[in-house]
């Protein structure tokens, strides 16, 4: 009898520690969503880095939220196994999943952005930069007309690293790329490369 209430009482308790991992969740992609809608309006980068750091803390909070779970009961024998097991099947990936598709999506923001400010120079000095950095400062050009970010650096992707630009001699004449989580060419879900002209690349 001990054993069953032992037991109810730990899925009530896994029950209440699964709603408080979807809380956290909503709150990380809120914060990040509001994060990346300041990016494309011209305030500073950090913007990731705060909710890098936010859903950063919210991982390490399940983590201590499972402890929790598990010294709160009289099974002494069977935490480690079984904590280890349930952050392995759904608490951790789960959150840091969506902590990547966070990233994925404030790239996006600031790769829309940058598209735009590439565009823009274009329309002023009659050629595409020949680096990103010369949305911010002149490159000589009497035409140069900017900055065209109101920013004080080159907004970066959302796993910290910088953007890659080439000029073409396509329709498009230039493209503006993220290898995305894996940090390299190619790569399926988060690891997969972001351009600024979407899928049409």
């Amino acid at each position: 009898m001990n054993e069953s209430l032992n037991n109810v009482e730990k899925i009530f308790m896994l029950l209440a520690f699964m709603v408080s991992v979807v809380v956290l969740v909503l709150a990380t992609e809120t914060f990040a969503q509001n994060a990346a809608q300041q990016e494309s309006s011209k305030v500073e980068s950090t913007s990731q880095k705060e909710a890098d750091s936010v859903a950063q803390a919210d991982v390490d909070t399940v983590d201590k939220n499972m402890d929790k779970l598990f010294n709160s009961t009289d099974h002494a024998n069977k935490r480690p196994e079984e904590t280890d097991r349930l952050r392995s099947l759904f608490a951790i990936p789960w959150l840091k999943g969506k902590l990547e598709k966070t990233k994925v999506t404030t790239t996006l923001s600031n790769l829309a952005t940058l598209k735009t400010a590439v565009r823009n120079f274009k329309m002023d000095v009659g050629d595409y930069p020949d680096r990103l950095e010369e949305l911010l400062t002149t490159n000589g050009s009497e035409k140069w007309d900017g900055p065209y970010l109101d920013m004080k650096s080159i907004p970066k992707d959302g796993w910290d690293m910088d953007f890659i630009y080439i000029l073409t001699d396509d329709t498009f004449g230039f493209d503006i790329k993220s290898y995305g989580a894996d940090k390299k060419s190619g790569g399926d879900g988060v690891n997969k490369d972001l351009s600024c002209w979407g899928d049409n690349w």
